[in-house]
């Protein structure tokens, strides 16, 4: 049984205790006390172990010469470790160099090893390389395991490139087969009879971001455990990722000797939202697989990737997407090409592995299609015969282009080479123009292929607003942000525009059916892209509109129950818009210094009114603004008076059960409001709405259903009526 092992650095007692708990909450049976930074007594470390006697402890004081903090002699670190792991049933972590000193050394070792409850021994031999890939991992290994029948070898090291990884799953698995199953005891590999010698697994390691192979698949191929940080923040080696990560993203569950697994190559991976997707489908769909980032860097680092799953049946992988800089490279290494029209773009995003071969395919060219089509066609428009200007010369332009020419489109594609932009137009037999030509008045449709706008340079747009203001429809094939400066500053030149995501996820359907099968349903996959950018911070990239702001005579005010979204969309307005946020709710908290349940519990809601009436009444003071209302100011007709004068004002409307949805799902702003009424709940929603419904209905100028969207794109609708009121007054 693989042990999934919280390594936990020690700074004090206390500090410990609080990641324990944590490690315990998240589902870690083992943890590691790093105890090589810790100066302190050890007899609280002694009591924390005791404490919890159903886990697996594992005490280390590593060598600053292999990566850890201590900084004194080899004797004074193994008393540090007999001080700390002795009699506590712990096992002991110990490096193979240091093992080797002396028989001194070794006794001592084994005496802070030595269970006392029963005699065995509970031993980890480790080797580790932080700055340089390890010579030869085989034999180390060999040499590990000669010291002593029943210990534990470990080795990690930095890999040359992401193929290391099969070297450590290698000898991870040459360990397998001899080893006794697990069970809930103390042991890595259970409770066998000391004179049977059983061979211990092996840990074997690549660590940085290149290592997560081997980090995940651990379990797949019966390592000795695998170790994750309890925090981002308190990782203890390059490349950790946290308990909750492998335990709740990476399915580490539900992965055993079966699992299939799939992956995303690309430089940079560590942003992709494909590992948070697919997990969550296979999970959807029960099936025994996980999906992972895989860090590729440069063409040799691919090919000896792509040559080692060849080489290797025995991992059982079941397919790869293939991003930026990879897709053209991929199609190289790739064994056949099935379709004409992946043979025709010459990039793939997707490889299948089946019986042995690579097969290359590319969806995201049928992605761009069936996108631009209902794009095109909501806006009364078919794509054969309109102008599409495509920005960028690599793999994803490729895809466009193809996509282009099977819609019957009049292509031009304009690159920052021009060689580069011209060898692409003959190929597939379109325009050109030149680089500096994207910036021009033109008609039709823009595309941008390019990485310009992507997390994290989300500020910059590869058009000016020159080259944008004309267009019929603006395509971004960026995701993240979705909402990125270009799409913004479309938005605000009152231009349709279609984002990143609406492609992603039809391309990650088409892969999830190549692989499996299965077919999933894109609103569903869209739903998920847009809540995880949602929680990563990564919906909208800044685009502030001065003119607009210059020009704004009157104040926006969102009003609404709570739950619409008024503080959240008001927040993106005012990005958008360039001018300041005002939230009503926050100024009563701030002026009384107390929540606004605090303030109904001690003095009433009466009160609260009165504060939230002066609070309004302030605001023809401020310059023109974004302003989000609570939800019961409108029912004052002083308060509704008063923003009628100051403000455009906008009603934020959901049905009553998805305005609870949302409430029950906000969990901090239920700690801070008060009830409404006795009935709580649902019933609480509809009788408070049915009260207010026409109060907000008789203020409101406007009324913008948010149900089934996002925050982003109500602030955007928003934002265009705002660049339509703006126009109409300079007239």
């Amino acid at each position: 049984m693989t042990r999934l092992v919280a390594s936990i650095p020690v700074d004090s007692p206390e500090q410990a205790a609080a990641l324990v708990e944590r490690a315990c909450a998240d589902g870690a049976p083992a943890i590691e006390l790093r105890i090589d930074g810790y100066d302190g007594p050890a007899e609280p470390l002694r009591a924390l172990v005791a404490a919890h006697p159903r886990m697996i402890w594992i005490v280390t004081c590593r060598s600053g010469a292999e990566g850890g903090a201590f900084t004194g002699g080899t004797m004074q670190r193994v008393a540090r470790l007999i001080e700390a792991a002795r009699g506590t049933g712990a096992w002991v972590d110990f490096e193979l160099a240091d093992w080797r000193r002396s028989d001194n050394i070794r006794q001592k070792v084994l005496l802070a090893a030595t269970d006392p409850a029963n005699g065995r021994v509970r031993l980890i031999l480790s080797h580790h390389r932080f700055d340089a890939p390890i010579a030869d991992p085989p034999t180390v290994l060999q040499e590990i395991c000669a010291a002593r029948a029943d210990v534990v070898a470990k080795l990690a090291w930095k890999p040359q490139d992401i193929g290391d990884n099969f070297t450590a799953l290698e000898l991870v698995r040459s360990r397998r087969g001899q080893t006794p199953k697990g069970d809930d005891g103390g042991e890595f590999t259970g409770e066998e009879d000391q004179a049977d010698a059983p061979r211990q697994p092996a840990t074997a390691i690549c660590m940085g971001e290149e290592g997560l192979l081997s980090r995940v698949l651990a379990k797949k191929f019966g390592a000795g455990g695998s170790y994750a940080a309890v925090q981002p923040e308190s990782s203890t080696a390059p490349g950790q990722v946290t308990v909750e990560q492998l335990k709740t993203l990476y399915r580490w569950d539900v992965i055993d000797a079966n699992t299939r697994w799939f992956g995303v190559l690309g430089d940079p991976v560590v942003h992709s939202l494909s590992p948070r997707i697919f997990n969550r489908l296979f999970a959807e769909h029960a099936l025994n697989a996980v999906y992972l980032p895989l860090l590729v860097r440069g063409e040799d680092a691919l090919k000896r990737f792509v040559e080692g799953v060849r080489r290797r049946p025995w991992l059982d992988v079941g397919g790869f997407s293939v991003t930026m800089p990879h897709k053209e490279r991929a199609l190289r290494c790739a064994d056949d090409v099935p379709d004409v029209l992946t043979r025709r773009i010459a990039a793939a995003n997707t490889l299948v592995l089946r019986d042995g071969r690579l097969h290359a395919h590319n969806t995201d060219a049928p992605a761009v299609a069936d996108a631009l089509t209902a794009a095109l066609e909501s806006l009364g428009l078919e794509p054969a015969g309109m102008a599409v200007d495509v920005l960028g010369t690599g793999g994803a332009a490729r895809a466009v282009l193809g996509a282009l020419i099977l819609l019957g489109c009049r292509a031009c594609v304009m690159g920052k080479r021009d060689d580069a932009a011209r060898r692409l137009a003959d190929e597939f037999g379109c325009e050109c123009a030149d680089w500096s030509r994207r910036n021009d008045a033109r008609d039709g449709v823009l595309i941008n292929a390019t990485c310009v706008g992507m997390s994290p340079r989300t500020a910059e747009s590869p058009v000016t607003d020159e080259g944008v203001a004309r267009r019929t429809l603006v395509f971004d094939l960026v995701y993240n942000p979705q909402r990125t400066a270009l799409l913004a500053d479309a938005g605000r030149l009152g231009v349709p525009t279609l984002d990143g995501v609406e492609m992603f996820v039809r391309q990650a359907a088409a892969q999830f059916l190549l692989w499996t099968g299965l077919r999933a349903v894109t609103s569903r996959l869209r739903a998920w892209v847009e809540a995880e950018l949602h929680r990563r911070g990564s919906v909208v990239a800044p685009a502030p509109m001065p003119e607009n702001r210059a020009s704004l005579k009157r104040s926006i005010a969102l009003i609404g129950y709570r739950g619409s979204g008024k503080t959240t969309v008001a927040r993106h307005l005012a990005r958008l818009l360039g001018v300041a946020h005002v939230d009503t709710d926050e100024m009563i908290v701030a002026r009384a210094g107390r929540t606004i349940r605090e303030i109904f519990e001690q003095e009433g809601e009466p009160s609260f009114r009165r504060i939230e009436r002066e609070v309004i009444a302030a605001l023809p003071g401020r310059p023109p603004c974004v302003i989000s209302v609570g939800g019961g100011a409108i029912e004052d007709p002083e308060n509704g008076a008063c923003l009628k004068r100051l403000a455009e004002i906008i009603w934020l409307t959901a049905s009553p059960e998805t305005l609870h949805r949302r409430l029950e799902e906000d969990a901090s702003s239920r700690a801070g409001r008060p009830a409404l009424t006795s009935r709580g709940g649902l019933d609480e929603v509809r009788a408070v709405l049915d009260r207010r419904a026409p109060l907000y209905q008789g203020a409101a100028d406007r009324t913008i259903d948010t149900t089934h969207r996002t925050p982003w794109e109500i602030a955007s609708e928003i934002g265009q009526i705002v660049s339509t009121i703006c126009r109409r007054e300079a007239r």
